[in-house]
This record gives C-alpha cells, structure tokens and sequence, in this order.
C-alpha cells in the first residue's frame, strides 16, 4: 500500500514566484511571513479573521503592510455587541506591533513536505 499526501496550497501574498528553496533562502536572510488579524462586527456578531500570509523582506516595515487590516478593524470592529470593542483594540495593537510571525510555522510545513517527499509505506 503507497500513502500519499495530499498536497497543502498555502498562500502568501507578495512572494513573487518564489520555489520553496528560494523561500527558505529569503527566510535565511531575514525575511518574514507575517497574518494580519481583523474584526469585522454585525451588531451581535463579531467575526475574528486573518490575512493570508504575507510575505515581509529585510528591511520592509511589517506594521506599514499591515494598515489595510487596521483601517478594516477601525471602520467595522467597534459595532459588535459586547465583544467588538475589545477584540477590536486587540487587532488594531497586534497589528501596530507587526502582526503575528508565523514564519516558524511556514518553515515547519515546509521542512515537512521534503522529509515526507516520495514517503510509501509497505503493507506485509
């Protein structure tokens, strides 16, 4: 019996076409892959959400990509009823902080596609 994995499709933003080596070597030389979360609220609802990945060279401020996702929070966060207002502080400071790194994760998903590349098992 063969196993397979199911190959994952991750997206991030701005990575021009980069190969999965090419990206460990940007991420090497100081580049980051950093979500931006934001709230989006409908009176009784509030919904949590997070940007994709988005891909932050040396050098490139981390809070500047992430404006878009504060403007979001500021406009449509406040108005959800009790919980907009707070998660919406907490979305708009995450982001003025840089956003959330998770380029350990990326690096953890990719080292894990090439050990388990061309893996099978066999059945006896």
């Amino acid at each position: 019996m063969k196993l397979n994995f199911v190959s994952m499709k991750m997206t991030i933003k701005n990575i021009g076409g980069l190969s999965s080596g090419e990206l460990l070597i940007a991420i090497g030389k100081g580049a980051k892959i950093v979500r931006y979360p934001y709230i989006i609220s409908l009176i009784v609802v509030t919904l949590e959400r997070k940007s994709q990945g988005k891909l932050v060279l040396p050098g490139e401020s981390v809070a500047k990509k992430g404006f878009l996702f504060i403007l979001i929070s500021a406009l449509f966060g406040w108005w959800g009823i009790p919980f907009g207002p707070s998660k919406t502080l907490k979305s708009i400071r995450i982001n003025l902080n840089g956003g959330r790194d998770v380029t350990q994760d990326v690096l953890s998903i990719l080292e894990g596609k090439k050990m388990f590349k061309n893996y099978t098992i066999e059945k006896r």
